[in-house]
């Protein structure tokens, strides 16, 4: 509970702070313009010399500060260029080198390194690093390197990398890498992306990673997922357990796969075993899945089978095409349940040719290269002998009834 509430504690100082930089960082028009081209210049908020320059900057906590005593004198904003303080500093910016025990905040921005124990806050542009216990927060863009042992957010994008334990949000564009233990989010992203649960951007191009979900609008790079992809539109590859998009013009490689612009097909044929099967198909042309189920009446015992298919289409021309596949069924006998301990499994390559008659309608057939092996006392029961006839099947070296043979099916595709 400690260490919760001390968490707790740790992002409400976060915000707190960011609310305060973000007020008091906001030039006026007189303050704006500038004819300085040094590097930092981008990242400023005011001209030059409204700055005081500080080389060593030290203290117990702000306002117990050498610089907040020079800036006091002054009247100057302050550029620390090295900045040590036992527990947290409150500055204008850093040319340099920053460390605290606690935390640190730069009201206007930050061209160096920052380091604090639990959480480092710059109220406008950041570049080069931050590492903290906790969390970095910018406000502007970062370019550069976050770390943090929780979170890291950079409000207005990133250049760089951000590796946080927990997450990692960019809500401008990001060019380079985001990664976390939990979820990262960015608008477009231009590089990687690699979380333990959830990756979020609008448009990608490169490359999503994630435990469980990926999701983005435009796509076109990897999206690669334990469970679940999501897109609107793909031109590249979505690699999951589930991938879904509207319009997928790449690849998709997963147990299921959905693409509303290809839409859900249907597969009807039959093969040398005469069973009857229906199919239906998802995904797009370059891979798609196949669901199937069979059903055999024709040899006085009722056959059942179902089965798992992936493969993909070539096209030749626009209505004539090839079909290379690969099938596996599992072949039931009877009506009982009970029984269907008892099994055949049946292994498929197929390799069809295919014409299409009309935009949703084709008639395809082919060769195909099968291996059956059987399962409990289905071996004994003369399931393989009824479904594969002694002319065609070839017996392979392998345990129980296996047996290899070349086969012929076609059938309609709707």
């Amino acid at each position: 509970m400690k260490t919760f509430a001390f968490l707790c504690a740790a992002i409400l100082l976060a915000f707190s702070c960011l609310a305060i930089t973000t007020a008091f960082a906001q030039p006026s028009a007189a303050t704006t313009s500038s004819t300085s081209v040094t590097p930092t210049q981008s990242l400023r908020l005011f001209p030059r010399e409204e700055y005081f320059i500080v080389p060593f900057n030290v203290g117990f906590v702000s306002p117990i500060s050498l610089g907040n005593i020079i800036q006091a004198t002054t009247g100057k904003r302050i550029i620390a260029n090295v900045s040590f303080h036992a527990i947290g500093n409150v500055g204008n910016a850093i040319e340099g080198v920053e460390a605290s025990g606690i935390f640190n905040v730069q009201t206007d921005y930050l061209s160096g390194v920052q380091g604090a124990g639990v959480i480092n806050v710059v109220g406008g542009d950041a570049s080069w690093a931050q590492g903290a216990g906790v969390g970095n927060i910018v406000s502007g863009r970062f370019e550069g390197v976050q770390g943090a042992g929780v979170f890291n957010i950079a409000s207005k994008g990133l250049s760089g990398a951000q590796g946080a334990g927990v997450m990692n949000i960019a809500s401008g564009n990001v060019e380079g890498a985001q990664g976390a233990g939990v979820f990262n989010t960015a608008k477009n992203l231009d590089g990687v992306q690699g979380a333990g649960v959830l990756n979020i951007a609008e448009n990608v191009r490169g490359v999503q990673a994630a435990g469980v979900l990926n999701t983005a609008k435009d796509v076109s790079g990897l999206q690669i997922s334990g469970v679940l992809n999501t897109a609107k539109h793909v031109t590249g590859a979505q690699i999951g357990l589930i991938n879904t998009a509207e319009n997928n013009e790449g690849v998709m490689i997963g147990l299921l796969n959905f693409s509303a612009a290809h839409g859900i097909h249907v597969d009807f044929w039959t093969d040398e075993t005469l069973f009857i099967h229906l199919g239906l198909r998802t995904g797009n042309k370059n891979f798609y899945n196949l669901l199937t189920a069979g059903l055999q009446p024709f040899n006085g015992i009722t056959l059942w089978s179902f089965g798992y298919g992936a493969g993909t289409q070539i096209f030749l021309s626009q209505r004539d095409y090839l079909d290379i596949s690969g099938h596996a069924e599992s072949v039931f006998e009877g009506a009982n349940i009970r029984s269907w301990s008892l099994f055949t499994g049946i292994g498929r390559l197929r390799f069809f040719y295919g014409h299409e008659f009309a935009k949703n309608f084709s008639i395809f057939i082919g060769p195909t290269l099968n291996w059956s092996w059987s399962g409990g006392r289905t071996a004994n029961q003369g399931v393989p002998e009824i479904l594969f006839p002694a002319a065609w099947r070839i017996p392979t070296p392998f345990e129980g009834n296996s047996y290899a043979w070349v086969g012929v099916s076609g059938g309609f595709r709707f």
